[in-house]
């Protein structure tokens, strides 16, 4: 399994974020979102850190899935 995740700087209406991220088994994708943040962030570390948490819990769940089926 292979993920990663991306948050660009935010949106000039608004000065949200959009994360995202996406999962790979192989070379198709299993997993993927791609949202806008609901906090407002003052500085860039926090929206990519609120995107690697979501990221990691869904690595988490995929891990637990992928351990299920084989």
């Amino acid at each position: 399994m292979y993920g990663c995740c991306d948050t660009p700087w935010g949106c000039q209406e608004d000065v949200s974020s959009i994360q995202g991220f996406v999962f790979k088994v192989l070379s198709g994708p299993v997993s993927w979102c791609a949202k806008k943040q609901s906090a407002i962030a003052l500085s860039t570390a926090k929206p990519e850190y609120v995107a690697e948490v979501h990221a990691v819990h869904e690595a988490i769940r995929l891990r637990h899935v992928l351990k299920d089926l084989a």
